[in-house]
This record gives C-alpha cells, sequence and structure tokens, in this order.
C-alpha cells in the first residue's frame, strides 16, 4: 500500500484477504472476489468469520448514513446546543 508524507505504510502491519462466495451447489455466488484489509493492533486475533461479519455489519450502517445524508438531510441538522469553542 502506498502511504502518504507522514505516513509510512510499512510501520502499520495489515493482512489482506479475498472473500468468495459460493452458493449451495459449489459455483460462485460472485464473479469478483471481496478484498478487505485488517489492520490494527489485534488483527491477527481475529477469525475470517470475524472479519466477514464485522464489514456486513458496516456495510448495513454506511448504507444508513449515505441515505440519512442524501434523503433525510441529516448533514444538515442544527441543534439548540452551542458549538464549543476551539
Amino acid at each position: 500500500m502506498r502511504g502518504k508524507r507522514n505516513h509510512n505504510m510499512s510501520e502499520f502491519p495489515f493482512r489482506l484477504i479475498r472473500i468468495r462466495m459460493y452458493k449451495a451447489s459449489g459455483e460462485l455466488l460472485f464473479t469478483r472476489p471481496m478484498w478487505l484489509i485488517v489492520s490494527g493492533e489485534k488483527h491477527f486475533k481475529l477469525t475470517l468469520q470475524d472479519i466477514f461479519n464485522s464489514y456486513r455489519q458496516r456495510f448495513d450502517i454506511e448504507h444508513f448514513f449515505r441515505f440519512g445524508k442524501d434523503k433525510l438531510l441529516m448533514n444538515k441538522i442544527q441543534t439548540p446546543a452551542k458549538p464549543p469553542k476551539p
């Protein structure tokens, strides 16, 4: 992976995982595999099933926020509270 000016990616170990899903009959469900990167201090302790389940939950959350911003205008919400001073 490419790094950025202040971040050398060789300092951040990760796992690259290829996920292929199959039907019950044994044939591929999707023609292209899904690639996931897992990083963090304990990335090696996660099982493949844990990683896939976490991705599935994140997928739903990301779609909710996209819908909320596009349709419900959640990114334009205003509250009566004063914003904190920087």
